[in-house]
């Protein structure tokens, strides 16, 4: 396992909180730092109110692995901030017909926010997260952050909006593992959360549907109504259930017939238009993001870089036109999908750069 030696080195402990929601990447990082001489706190998020009928809630689990390990445990209740930050961002980002992204809003204000701010309360020098990244040190206070060695389990795309002020303090122990790694290590050291299930879902919409957690919080007088679907030339095609239940690039579930596979291009809130076309229309050259964060400053306004607009996609190569807080991303070839309210993350090769939001 290639790592920092120096930081598993016992020769230099330090008082280390690790973020632990009870599963095996944050329960193997637990491990790791108790296993190099560190002296271990655990904490664990209190997001939201649990299920009533759960048995096995983070709360819960985080705890037998504290125990397990034989570590103090602590919570630290960002209720209402999750609320205020993720819950009510995401649904008022769905009701303007964009795509929410809220695992960056959580990384930005709650996990490497509120929750450093707590650590910190604790005593803790380090800050240490399951996440799949890899930050490297380049000077005294200064620190940038690398895509993770195994790509497809990179996490870096949701890490732009961090403070940079704060990357000197953290450590990530799996940018470097595979996630059989992880496993493998979690059975050879006896953890509970060895075979626990990978959530892919976002955390506070669970089994249920994402239009279930605007419903909760909309009036029924606010929430998105029916309207009509045109095609690129404004022709009426059909009618939608409200605006609410579609995303740009869905193709499943329009009921529309053209003669040709319909995708999602733009959705109109303004008109309460949903307006479909071929792939093709879904060819994305250039876009303005907002609320740009650097987390390795440009030295200059105008660049090339690689691009990422959707988690799932590789990064591409872009042209970079800086401007205050905005930026313009031409790209060299077009992408496919770019929908408002997702990031667009910019890297020189796999050092990330900063990013923003989509406008």
């Amino acid at each position: 396992m290639n790592t920092d030696i120096e930081f598993f080195s016992s020769a230099s402990k330090k008082t280390v909180a690790v973020a632990l929601s009870g599963g095996v990447d944050s329960s193997v990082c637990t491990a790791l730092m108790k296993a190099a001489g560190h002296n271990v706190i655990t904490i664990t998020l209190d997001l939201f109110p649990p299920q009533e009928d759960s048995k096995d809630s983070t709360l819960q689990a985080a705890r037998r692995i504290a125990d397990h390990l034989g570590v103090p445990h602590h919570i630290c209740d960002v209720r209402t901030l999750f609320q205020k930050q993720v819950i009510k961002s995401f649904v008022e980002s769905y009701c303007r017909g964009e795509t929410p992204l809220p695992c960056a809003l959580c990384n930005q204000h709650v996990k490497f926010g509120a929750f450093v701010d707590f650590a910190e309360t604790l005593g803790a020098d380090t800050i240490v997260t399951g996440h799949y990244v890899r930050k490297k040190d380049i000077a005294p206070g200064v620190a940038y952050l690398h895509r993770a060695l195994n790509t497809k389990k990179d996490q870096s795309y949701f890490l732009f909006g961090i403070n940079r002020a704060v990357l000197p303090k953290l450590f990530f122990p799996l940018g470097e593992l595979t996630k059989e790694n992880v496993r493998s290590i979690a059975r050879v050291l006896g953890l509970p959360s060895h075979d626990r299930a990978e959530s892919q879902d976002i955390c506070f919409v669970g089994n249920r549907h994402y239009t279930d957690i605007v419903h909760e919080h909309v009036s029924q007088e606010a929430l998105p109504h029916p309207g009509n679907i045109v095609d690129k030339t404004g022709q009426c095609i059909g009618k939608h259930n409200g605006l609410l239940y579609y995303t740009v690039g869905q193709r499943k579930g329009l009921q529309v017939t053209l003669g040709y596979p319909a995708y999602v291009t733009a959705i109109d809130t303004s008109t309460n238009t949903l307006i479909v076309g071929k792939k093709e229309d879904l060819a994305c050259t250039s876009l303005v993001v907002k609320e740009v964060n650097w987390i390795c400053p440009p030295k200059v306004p105008t660049f090339e870089a690689l691009a990422k607009v959707r988690s799932t996609q590789e990064p591409t190569p872009a042209h970079i036109e800086v401007a205050g807080s905005e930026m313009r991303v031409t790209f060299h070839f077009p992408e496919y999908g770019v929908a408002s309210g997702q990031a667009c993350v910019l890297y020189d090769d796999d050092r990330l750069l900063g990013g923003g939001w989509i406008t």
